[in-house]
């Protein structure tokens, strides 16, 4: 079986608490989408997500995504780290990018 590199941009929270519980939604809505059978490559397949705050913040989106598909494993819980992008209007700098492989 493969993998499917998934990552999405999320809200920006303060702790690990608060972000099981924005992935806990999208989980849901994608086992929803897709089955609880496994191997859809998606979301489903994540139940977790581990917040990477103590890494240097990433200074733009693809920078975290880069650092996401590099570190995460398919059987492990998705990762989320912190992006702090000065291009982008005051107010929505901060945001956060989590996702990882998903066994398809």
């Amino acid at each position: 079986m493969g993998a499917n590199f998934v990552v999405q941009e999320l809200p920006y929270v303060e702790t690990q608490e608060e972000l099981d519980g924005v992935w806990g939604a999208i989980h849901e809505q994608a086992c929803y989408d897709y089955g609880h059978a496994g191997y859809s490559g998606t979301f489903a397949e994540k139940p977790n997500v581990i917040y990477h705050k103590t890494i240097p913040q990433f200074t733009n989106y693809q920078e975290a995504e880069n650092w996401i598909k590099e570190n995460n494993d398919k059987w492990e819980p998705a990762d989320a780290v912190v992006v702090v992008d000065a291009n982008r209007p005051k107010g929505e700098e901060r945001f956060i990018v989590a996702g990882g492989w998903c066994s398809d």
